[in-house]
């Protein structure tokens, strides 16, 4: 029989025997921690007095973060001046955008139009006329009350950052000649 009191029957010695302080604080803390004290009518084992063991934590893995990814519409147009107007037929949802240009060239036409699809730091590239590389690197998605798609745009001459909305468009132009080629920059969707 161990006759150390548990510390549950410290508290009523204390207002029956004045020497009950200082019994309680003679007991050692290991045994306390150990759950080996006892008292002489104590008939719980150690095992029982133990406190109860905490499941283990599971090591949380961090919830993967969403892609960020941006779709791009590019459309490479000749303009150029002729004897008569003309502007191509699929170039309609750009003829707004066109306007200024509209003063010194009367004749647009489509080259190509190329869809790009690009996640964080890819770049995608498509060769102009008269051979000049055109490429554009997103470089994420701006948060924001409206997120725009941060992205690079670099041609022979120049590098630019840009940072667009949704269905926002940029122009590029490049002298070709006697013409110009225009290059618009649709940024059609962006995701986080």
């Amino acid at each position: 029989m161990n006759r150390w009191p548990t510390p549950a029957r410290c508290k009523p010695k204390l207002a029956l025997l004045g020497v009950g302080v200082v019994f309680c604080a003679l007991l050692p803390a290991a045994a306390l921690a150990a759950g080996k004290a006892g008292d002489n009518g104590d008939k719980t084992s150690a095992a029982d007095r133990a406190p109860a063991a905490k499941p283990d934590k599971q090591p949380s893995t961090p919830a993967p973060k969403p892609h960020t990814r941006a779709s791009f519409t590019v459309y490479v147009i000749a303009a150029t001046k002729a004897p008569t107007d003309f502007v191509d037929a699929k170039l309609k949802a750009l003829e707004r955008d066109l306007g200024p240009f509209k003063a010194r060239f009367n004749h647009f036409a489509l080259v190509k139009a190329e869809s790009l699809a690009l996640s964080k730091d890819a770049t995608g590239s498509l060769i102009l006329p008269g051979g000049d590389t055109f490429s554009l690197t997103l470089l994420g998605i701006k948060a924001g009350r409206v997120r725009r798609a941060r992205y690079r745009v670099a041609m022979p001459k120049f590098k630019m950052t840009r940072s667009v909305a949704p269905h926002g468009r940029t122009l590029d132009v490049v002298p070709q000649g006697d013409g110009v080629t225009i290059i618009a920059t649709t940024v059609e969707k962006t995701s986080p």
